[in-house]
């Protein structure tokens, strides 16, 4: 997640972090110009934003893919150009 702008009392990221058989909420604590990257499998969210600015944020969503066919590296990663997504 790229942060591009993000004013004051914009909203933090949340991430819930599994632990056992529970779990706890991290805030992170973000700023303009920040990236943060995590397993696309932990929920997440923001804090909603309580200024009067927008907030711009860019999300990409990367994942590995274990299907074996002809297109696949021996580590099964399946390996796509972007013309073919």
């Amino acid at each position: 997640i790229l942060y591009l702008q993000k004013p004051e009392n914009s909203g933090n990221l949340v991430v819930e972090i599994p632990n056992g058989d529970t779990s706890y909420e991290y805030e992170v604590p973000m700023s303009e110009g920040d990236v943060v990257i995590f397993q696309n499998t932990l929920y997440h969210w923001t804090i909603p934003n309580k200024s009067n600015e927008d907030k711009f944020v860019i999300g990409i969503e990367m994942c590995q893919r274990h299907i074996m066919n002809e297109k696949t590296t021996e580590y099964g990663i399946e390996q796509k150009t972007l013309e073919e997504l």
